[in-house]
């Protein structure tokens, strides 16, 4: 049907004269570049903004690009009579179905929707936009409607510091709330050339922020309805100041989408980075008077939770060689981590991991591991060796359990070597992690360890409040490495969320009042799949990507 209706389409309007250029971007992507003619542009209308004195030159570019097909990436050309039509319909056939983005040069790059109206004036609102940045740009914008003068405020999402996003919300077009992410909690875009996905939402009394599908961090607004502002809306830009980076898939809803709805909205997506929880245990035991002391029982549900949903164990190893695209990741991995190298381990874990089919990372103390302390309570080489013929993994986490930050550094590099010799000494393979007993570390013993590891573990989160890792979590910077400690008091519902988090059942309820999926990769538009006409204008700075 699509190859007819583009026939059709051909004949009626003829072939077009093409320019095509192509850039290598990372290997893995096409940049296409939109050649828009200054000349083409219409008057320009200056609208001066209250921050910093910035500038916005509001260019309504009217002229497109015509690509040809002269790679091997599929591209139908948009006539022109469609691509300058902001009033007509989404031409569904006529798009592309390839996976593109827009590349903003963070000069001048920004899209622009001409018509805003319904894209502002909510009681309830859903901002989301997938962000790639090649380099942080203070306070760079995402969506912004907003400028100086009476009536003419409405709000500003935008990144604040490199851990951070802001909300600048008007409600009467004149005075103004800001609100921003606490700085700690990372809500912001984090590392650069990494897809990260940005929601905020809003209720009239709460703003709440999310990063990649999950919930970060939440402000009470005194602001009970968004103003309704004049300004077009635009992506990428305020005043002078540009977004440097990549966006695609922009949306936004007149309504507050639950958090189970913005985990689904990331779950669906192509830029989604795996999430991996990685599990904490300690010691087990029948009569569990510590907190680190896990009951078999409890152990066995906890297991058979993990095997009944369908997530898939993988080792420390396995993910240090995904990160070097050397292992193919399940959909739904998880990393079982075991501290210290208690006999109990041996004895009471392994027969249920075994029970289901699962596989552990031990973290050894190789002076508990070679009986020069620790005593019996611990494993030593034999059991070791048993566990790792089941195709368990063995990593450092010290040569005596010591704080390490009350060693020297001298010290603590004896630490980091012996223990590595040690293993590599017993099992014929080099370990590739370090975890830092009690977490005790710092930024400059982390980086120490970088030298000596690839990943450097030195940050444990409760289980009511998981955090994940991704293949571009950094596994040589403080705190960013992140396990989940499972204490004797975790019960199974807690327990259960850790993974349901990561699992969402609840589609989105709403459509949305603008959707720019930014898949056309031709011309200078895209295009509101809503169908509510809110199409975007590209201006010069821009570029198509397809990342193939």
């Amino acid at each position: 049907m699509k190859f007819v209706l583009l026939v059709i389409c051909i004949l009626m309007f003829g072939m077009v004269s093409v320019v095509y250029s192509v850039n290598a971007q990372e290997n893995t992507s096409i940049q296409v570049e939109n050649n828009v003619s200054n000349s083409s542009k219409d008057e320009t209308e200056i609208i001066v903004y209250d921050v910093a004195d910035e500038v916005l030159e509001k260019n309504n570019v009217s002229d497109y690009v015509n690509i040809s097909d002269s790679t091997n990436i599929s591209k139908p050309v948009i006539p022109s009579d469609i691509t300058n039509n902001f009033d007509s319909a989404l031409p569904v056939d006529m798009i592309s179905t390839g996976d593109y983005s827009i590349k903003l040069n963070g000069v001048s790059g920004k899209v622009t929707i001409t018509n805003s109206t319904g894209l502002d004036g909510f009681s309830e609102a859903t901002w989301n936009i997938w962000v790639k940045q090649d380099s942080y740009v203070s306070l760079a914008p995402l969506f912004s409607k907003y400028a100086t003068g009476t009536g003419k405020r409405a709000y500003i999402i935008r990144t604040s510091n490199t851990n951070s996003i802001s909300i600048i919300l008007s409600g009467d077009g004149n005075t103004i709330e800001t609100d921003t992410s606490i700085t700690n909690k990372a809500c912001g875009i984090t590392s650069n050339s990494e897809w990260t996905m940005i929601t905020i939402t809003y209720d009239g009394s709460k703003i709440t922020y999310y990063k990649n599908g999950i919930f970060c961090d939440e402000d009470n607004t005194s602001i009970s309805r968004i103003n309704t502002s004049p300004i077009p809306l635009t992506i990428g830009n305020y005043g002078s100041t540009y977004l440097n980076g990549i966006v695609d898939d922009a949306t936004i809803y007149n309504n507050k989408l639950s958090a189970e709805e913005v985990s689904y909205l990331y779950s669906e997506s192509p830029h989604k980075n795996i999430q991996i929880p990685v599990l904490v245990y300690h010691r087990f035991g029948e009569n569990a008077t510590q907190r680190d002391i896990i009951t078999p029982e409890n152990f066995d549900s906890q297991m058979a939770y993990i095997k009944s949903i369908g997530f898939t164990p993988i080792t420390v190893s396995d993910y240090n060689n995904w990160k070097n695209n050397r292992f193919t990741m399940p959909s739904k991995p998880v990393i079982i981590t075991f501290d210290d190298g208690h006999i109990s381990i041996y004895t009471k874990a392994l027969p249920i991991i075994k029970k289901y089919s699962l596989v552990g990372t031990l973290n050894v103390v190789t002076n508990y591991a070679n009986g020069i302390e620790g005593g019996p309570d611990y494993m030593h080489e034999p059991e070791i060796r048993a566990l790792t013929s089941m195709g368990w993994d063995l990593q450092s986490h010290s040569v005596n359990h010591t704080n390490q930050l009350l060693l020297s550094e001298s010290d603590f590099r004896y630490q980091l070597e012996f223990s590595k010799q040690n293993i590599t000494a017993s099992t014929g393979k080099v370990p590739i992690s370090y975890t830092f007993p009690y977490n005790s570390a710092n930024s400059a013993y982390v980086a120490i360890c970088g030298e000596y590891y690839s990943l450097c573990w030195s940050k444990s989160v409760s289980p009511s409040t998981p955090a994940y890792i991704t293949k571009y979590t950094d596994g040589k910077t403080y705190n960013s490495l992140k396990r989940i400690n499972i204490y004797n008091d975790t019960d199974i519902r807690t327990f259960q969320n850790i993974f349901l988090k990561l699992i969402p059942k609840t589609p989105v309820a709403y459509s949305p009042v603008a959707k720019w999926g930014m898949d056309e990769g031709v011309g200078t538009i895209t295009y509101d799949y809503s169908g509510n006409f809110h199409h975007g204008q590209l201006s010069s700075g821009t570029s198509w990507l397809v990342v193939q």
